[in-house]
C-alpha cells in the first residue's frame, strides 16, 4: 500500500473511531505485545454492537489521535474477514 494511502485510511479509520466513540462505543489504543517493538503500532479498537473491530496505526497516526484515550479491554481475535463482515453489517 502506498504511504499516500495509508495516510488515507488512518484518517478515516480515526474519524470513524471518533464518531463511535461520540456515539457511547468504547474506543481506545492499546499497544500490540505481539510485535518486537509493541508501541511502534499502536492498535486502535472499537466496539460496535456487532463485534469489536481494529487498526494498526502509526506512531503519526496515533499522535494525530491523541485526544482519543486507552482500550481497556483485549482483542478478541478477529481476522480482517471478521472485522469487515463486523462493519459493513452495523447499523448506526
Amino acid at each position: 500500500m502506498s504511504e499516500s494511502l495509508y495516510l488515507e485510511r488512518e484518517h478515516c479509520v480515526i474519524a470513524l473511531a471518533r464518531s463511535a466513540q461520540a456515539n457511547g462505543y468504547r474506543v481506545g489504543f492499546r499497544d500490540d505485545p505481539a510485535l518486537p517493538d509493541p508501541q511502534s503500532w499502536p492498535v486502535l479498537f472499537i466496539d460496535l454492537p456487532t463485534g469489536q473491530v481494529s487498526w494498526h496505526l502509526s506512531r503519526i497516526g496515533r499522535e494525530e489521535a491523541k485526544d482519543i484515550g486507552h482500550y481497556d479491554g483485549e482483542w478478541d481475535g478477529h481476522d480482517v474477514e471478521e472485522k469487515y463482515r463486523r462493519l459493513t453489517t452495523w447499523r448506526p
